[in-house]
């Protein structure tokens, strides 16, 4: 015969067994023949056709075992493990391709920078080489020609120039200057402009002027322009050319802070006399022009699209660039150049190198990612002023690797949309499987938190899966039925923390309550037992629904009173400020009975202090509560009510705890000595509702009887006549008319 069972039937069934032997058919629709199948024991045998349908009649909710759980589930291995396998390779192999692609075109890459400063390196050379050159052949023809001054021998000057400025497109003048005996400056530069040369010549006998050149006759034709004489500084015999010693070759030009010139740079070489004296200066000049059209040229190679070139000097200024402001009477710095990506470069460069011309190969984000390449372009020419120059390559990133990083991209979607279908389609196949395996796995973790509320779920065409349902039923309703027995934070606790409970106390400090239904022997004497219930029951169940809402541990029915207490097994910060909330919550929710016309109130008293809380008992039944002197002082507060005429009162201790809004809804009942106590307590009524006249009249009356002016205690509480003024004007006229011998202003109870 199967065992009566402790949990409740379903509706409308007696109680029984949860097995399959015993279960109404009208409910559970279980056949005659599984149940002639089932086992004596109340196992089932591997028939299961019926017991998936009993299986899943109980409700099961979805919440995950742990954060982490799926990935150790059975679904995903089933639906991952070739996915990620699948994934795994696809990733491997074009990691791989990526990677060796990747270093091949950035070794190609880096090829192409290279030969690009190299070839830059080299062409900057080649036009300084051909101004060292003319300079040196200059200086010999002169030596040769002993500084030629007649009109003659300077035409002979300006068609051999002629012929130097047509040979090698990016010289743009050749100057020759003389200092005369007197300090006169004779000068004669053949100057070749884009619509032709003009000859800029001064001497003794014209002057300054400017006068076209007829290049067939290889002579200077009409005048241009007269202009101001020029004296040696203005014709550049300041330093460095001041400086040259005989045999001797400087740089002239490009940025000169002294004289603000800058749109050329002359290779020059000084003329001497016989007894070493500088009297004069010849050599060639080249635009700067000349080189900015020349990096240009180099940066508009499709390897090179959108890249930046900078040839500049390792003070910072800029000779040519392929980007930003270019003015040919005006030099400016790098962080000048007006052009972001080129400012920024070499604030980093600077930033990491100190300086701006320290060769340097690294990669620098900035409006978009770029190779950047510093490298030196050193003067081979023995020269006074040696011409060291700095070239700054920006090449940016997608030119080289851009195109496999979107091939990348293309291969990476290719393999997202494969890992998805394979994904969907073993998702879908592995969801079939294990979903109500899931189900089973979610709703067992709803017991832990004694959540036994759910919603149907699909069923399982497992076998194994049916058993382990069916039990999990049995274990629900189990643990259902132990969660009324205890506090629900106790439950909570030996649960969330796999405890053994066992016989245990600890020091806690706590804020207990005690409240005591009034009139109740007046009810059960004028209702029957089934009214009791029905009237007391919904009352009770509103009342336990508050201290559980304010975080109360319940510790037990008491006939018609309940104890509570708050701070226990959970820490609260304000225990007593929790308490007082419930309290007054309560008295707002206080009703009459609809059976009888006997008020139906709580009589209730609060006092917090430190306790034993833990199981106690013995080791065959005890129970989860608290014990000690503050219970005690507690219980003996719960019915000092029903002499001080109040619902509720509370101690000093927990009026102390309470905030400044709270401590208003209190009103001081004075100094009582409880029963069973040696010191009398500070008491409080709790949630008063009097007004603001009627509390200042109780304050006086109370501080009057306190001092034994009972007389007076009648006076200032005659207007009102609410309970507790009623029971302390009776209670002071009987002292007036029976003085004590010695009055200390303590109330004192006189009954439980």
């Amino acid at each position: 015969m199967p065992m009566p069972s402790i949990f409740p039937a379903p509706d409308g069934q007696s109680n029984r067994r949860y097995s399959l032997a015993t279960v109404d058919s009208s409910v559970y629709p279980v056949s005659e023949g599984t149940r002639s199948r089932v086992s004596e024991a109340g196992r089932p045998k591997r028939r299961w056709s019926t017991l998936k349908t009993y299986a899943f009649n109980s409700a099961v909710t979805k919440r995950p075992l742990h954060r982490f759980h799926f990935l150790f589930s059975i679904r995903f291995f089933l639906a991952a493990v070739p996915a990620i396998f699948l994934l795994t390779t696809a990733i491997t192999c074009w990691a791989i391709t990526h990677y060796y692609s990747s270093q091949e075109i950035d070794r190609l890459a880096q090829e192409i920078r290279t030969d690009t400063i190299q070839l830059i390196q080299v062409r900057v050379l080649q036009r300084l080489k051909v101004l060292y050159d003319l300079a040196t052949a200059d200086v010999a023809f002169w030596n040769r020609t002993r500084f030629p001054r007649t009109s003659a021998e300077v035409q002979e000057i300006s068609r051999r120039h002629y012929c130097h400025l047509e040979q090698h497109d990016h010289l743009v003048a050749s100057p020759y200057l003389l200092i005369e005996p007197n300090q006169t400056i004779l000068f004669h530069v053949l100057v070749k402009l884009p619509t032709g040369y003009v000859v800029d010549s001064q001497n003794s006998t014209h002057g300054h002027r400017m006068r076209a050149f007829n290049t067939v006759l290889g002579e200077p034709a009409e005048v241009v322009m007269e202009l101001p004489r020029m004296d040696l500084a203005h014709a550049g015999f300041g330093p460095p050319v001041s400086e040259l010693k005989p045999g001797e070759f400087t740089w002239f030009g490009v940025y000169n802070a002294g004289i603000g010139s800058g749109d050329m740079l002359e290779g020059l070489r000084g003329v001497f006399d016989e007894n070493h004296v500088l009297v004069g200066r010849t050599g060639s000049s080249m635009s700067t022009l000349v080189m900015r059209e020349m990096v240009k040229e180099l940066v508009q190679r499709d390897s090179l699209e959108g890249s930046r070139l900078v040839i500049y000097q390792p003070d910072g200024f800029v000779l040519a660039s392929s980007h930003g402001k270019f003015d040919l009477n005006t030099r400016f710095l790098l962080t000048e150049i007006g052009d972001p990506d080129i400012e920024a470069a070499a604030a980093k460069s600077f930033e990491t190198t100190q300086t701006v011309c320290t060769p340097l190969q690294s990669v620098y984000e900035l409006s978009r990612e770029y190779f950047v390449d510093i490298s030196t372009i050193d003067d081979p020419h023995p020269s006074l002023k040696p011409l060291d120059l700095c070239v700054m390559l920006l090449v940016p990133r997608d030119n080289t690797l851009g195109k496999v990083d979107v091939a990348s991209r293309y291969t990476a979607m290719l393999i997202a949309a494969l890992l998805i279908v394979v994904l969907l389609c073993s998702g879908l196949f592995a969801h079939r499987i294990t979903q109500p395996l899931m189900d089973l796995a979610s709703g067992m973790q709803d017991l832990v938190t004694l959540n036994t509320d759910g919603h149907t779920i699909g069923q399982s065409n497992l076998y194994e899966l049916c058993a382990t349902q069916q039990s999990y039923l049995v274990l629900r309703e189990a643990l259902q039925a132990f969660a009324k027995y205890l506090p629900h934070s106790v439950v909570m606790g030996l649960l969330d923390n796999r405890i053994t409970a066992e016989l245990g106390m600890k020091k806690c400090g706590v804020t207990v309550m005690f409240m005591d239904l009034e009139n109740f022997t007046t009810l059960c004497d004028q209702s029957s037992a089934a009214e009791i219930v029905k009237t007391t029951g919904p009352l009770f169940q509103k009342m336990t629904d508050i201290i559980l809402h304010h975080q109360g541990t319940l510790d037990k029915y008491i006939g018609d009173c309940i104890m509570a207490f708050w701070g226990a097994p959970a820490a609260l910060p304000e225990p007593c400020q929790t308490a007082f909330d419930a309290v007054m919550e309560i008295q707002s929710n206080q009703k009459t009975s609809s059976a009888t016309a006997t008020p139906l109130r709580f009589r209730i008293g609060l006092h917090a202090g430190t306790v034993l809380v833990g199981n106690f008992g013995a080791t065959q039944r005890f129970d989860f509560t608290c014990v000690g002197d503050a219970v005690n002082l507690a219980a003996r507060l719960e019915p000092l009510n029903k002499e001080f005429g109040t619902s509720a009162l509370c101690s000093e201790r927990v009026y102390d705890e309470l905030h400044a809004e709270s401590k208003e809804k209190c009103r001081r009942m004075g100094s009582t000595l409880l029963i069973g106590k040696k010191d009398p307590i500070g008491v409080y009524e709790v949630g008063m509702g009097i007004s603001a006249k009627h509390l200042l009249a109780w304050e006086q009356a109370l501080r009057a009887y306190e001092v034994g002016d009972f007389a007076t205690v009648a006076t200032l509480l005659a207007p009102f006549d609410d309970k507790s003024a009623l029971k302390l004007v009776r209670e002071s006229e009987y002292l007036h008319l029976h003085p004590p011998e010695v009055w200390d202003g303590v109330r004192v109870m006189r009954s439980k």
